[in-house]
């Protein structure tokens, strides 16, 4: 029978269970309430950095064939000349790893005992970044994260009880589901990016600090998530297995018989039984597994296509990858090694069946109308079709690209890069401001950067604080803050904008969903 928990867990239990925490080696239990004592204790989630530095450092950059060939033939000349030196040298090693283990559990205890924070944290190497904010760290402490939203497309959103919602913004225990024709892109707690595929049926069941939980019944769907430590696990139920994702990006597909078949475009991830108890696959990147045959393939065209607008990374290295080319870092077997290359008309696919492919849909309306309060996108769509007839002609025509390729739905992910080429040239021209409201709205949804989003926002508010769509950008503020995790900003760009545009704001609904008090401190209720 397992010990019981000790009923106090504080700063000294965290030290005795960092590492194994690291190594994923503590019970369930214990790792829940080792990340719950990290969010509340700002010394022990610097800690808790600090080891998982010093334990897991970057990896060196890949050396070339050669290289390694040219190191291979040296280790083979220098064993004959080291033979009888093998024991000393295996000693020396053993003891250098045994310091090495003990420097860094004193560097750990001393930076738990209260004293001045400048001396103890000095002792960490420099490379460790002990002051990142919070938010870098990620998790989910507020109830206001709790919360997905549709990016675009179409498809029937509904509560699970069967009552039809009438917003892009849903809460947990929301069914979706799409006809044979149509798809649909979504953000779930403002950090998974999701492409539901046609005829797909999937239920958000859960939502908590540890874990974020879905049923799929039928269709594909593939996922991006860019995990952080302490962000929640992904737990997708299927009738026949349950996947559990740490972060990577994958599909996950239910025929018609409720078989189930996971594919691997970067990470890893682990396959169970339907209860949820023994493992019984793990998927690597490039490969796809079929639970009912127990069977491995190579990823397929399907899956990538599906996939491939989730690929845009964060925005310091995203905008080569909004090109339409499939990402250097997801192997796909088939492709030629020119990235230039990696798309899909030069995907190469063994003994594949092709399937018929769905026009991805123009946006309807979920079950019900839309209110006024809908998540911006009428006002982004008004912004591509409406140009402003006082708009400098060049600004005009440098932006009529950008707009075009938002305008469809198979191509809105690629317009990243068509605006970040359009704010370098124009950025500084407040006839431009436009193009940053569009570029941080891009950023939040589809890259899933939501402080270089905040940075984007608040310029465009800077530029042009009179503009039309000034609140749109002050909600997308706000909104982009309560996602990433950062309550009190949040709360503090609610005031502003309920300041500024109770009781007739747009969007006065969506920031009462998620800060009930905010409107009950002004009255409002």
């Amino acid at each position: 029978m397992n010990a019981p928990l000790h009923s106090r867990y504080g700063c000294l239990e965290a030290q005795e269970d960092a590492e194994a925490a690291l190594a994923d080696r503590l019970p369930e239990a214990a790792q829940q309430r080792y990340q719950e004592h990290l969010r509340e204790c700002p010394r022990c989630r610097r800690a808790h950095r600090v080891l998982d530095a010093l334990y897991r450092p970057v990896a060196p950059a890949e050396r070339s064939s050669a290289a390694l060939e040219r190191e291979f033939s040296g280790i083979l000349r220098r064993m004959a000349a080291t033979e009888g030196e093998g024991s000393w040298a295996s000693r020396a090693a053993s003891s250098l790893a045994i310091v090495a283990l003990a420097a860094t559990a004193m560097l750990l205890t001393l930076m738990l005992i209260p004293g001045q924070r400048s001396n103890l944290y000095a002792l960490a190497p420099s490379w460790i970044e002990i002051d990142t904010p919070d938010t870098i760290y990620g998790g989910i402490d507020h109830p206001a994260q709790v919360y997905g939203r549709i990016i675009s497309g179409q498809g029937e959103v509904v509560a699970t009880d069967g009552e039809p919602l009438g917003h892009h913004v849903f809460p947990t225990e929301t069914r979706l589901r799409t006809a044979a024709d149509e798809s649909m892109q979504l953000q779930l707690v403002g950090k998974i990016l999701s492409n539901i595929g046609p005829g797909t049926d999937v239920a958000w069941t859960g939502a908590s600090p540890h874990a974020v939980s879905l049923d799929l019944d039928r269709g594909l769907v593939a996922f991006r998530y860019d995990r952080l430590p302490a962000d929640p696990l992904l737990n997708i139920q299927t009738p026949d297995a349950r996947v559990r994702i740490r972060g990577t990006v994958f599909t996950v597909e239910v025929d018609d018989a409720g078989h189930t078949t996971v594919a691997v475009l970067r990470g890893r991830v682990d396959v169970l039984d339907a209860a949820g108890k023994r493992v019984i696959a793990d998927v690597r990147a490039g490969y796809r597994f079929e639970v009912a045959s127990q069977s491995y393939s190579d990823v397929g065209r399907r899956e990538v296509q599906l996939a491939l607008p989730l690929s845009q990374e964060s925005s310091g290295h995203g905008d080569e990858l909004a090109d339409g080319r499939i990402p250097s870092s997801w192997v796909v077997s088939g492709l030629p090694s020119d990235p230039t290359q990696r798309t899909l008309d030069n995907l190469i696919e063994i003994n594949y069946v092709p399937h018929p492919r769905a026009r991805v849909a123009q946006a309807r309306r979920p079950t019900g109308a839309l209110g006024p309060d809908d998540d911006g996108q009428e006002l982004l769509e008004m912004l591509i079709r409406d140009a402003e007839s006082t708009r400098a002609e060049a600004i005009a025509d440098s932006l009529a690209r950008c707009k075009e390729l938002h305008a469809s739905p198979e191509t809105r992910y690629r317009a990243a890069l068509c605006l970040s080429n359009f704010i370098r040239k124009h950025g500084d021209n407040r006839l431009a401001a436009e193009g940053l409201l569009l570029l941080g709205i891009h950023r939040m949804d589809y890259a899933g950067d939501h402080q270089a989003a905040i940075d984007d926002f608040r310029r465009f508010l800077e530029l042009a604080p009179d503009h039309p769509e000034a609140e749109l950008a002050s909600y997308r503020l706000w909104l982009a803050a309560t996602e990433q995790g950062n309550i009190q900003e949040a709360k503090r760009l609610g005031r502003d904008y309920l300041r500024a545009y109770y009781p007739r704001g747009r969007y006065v609904y969506q920031i009462d969903q998620r800060f009930p008090e905010l409107l009950a401190d002004r009255g409002g209720r």
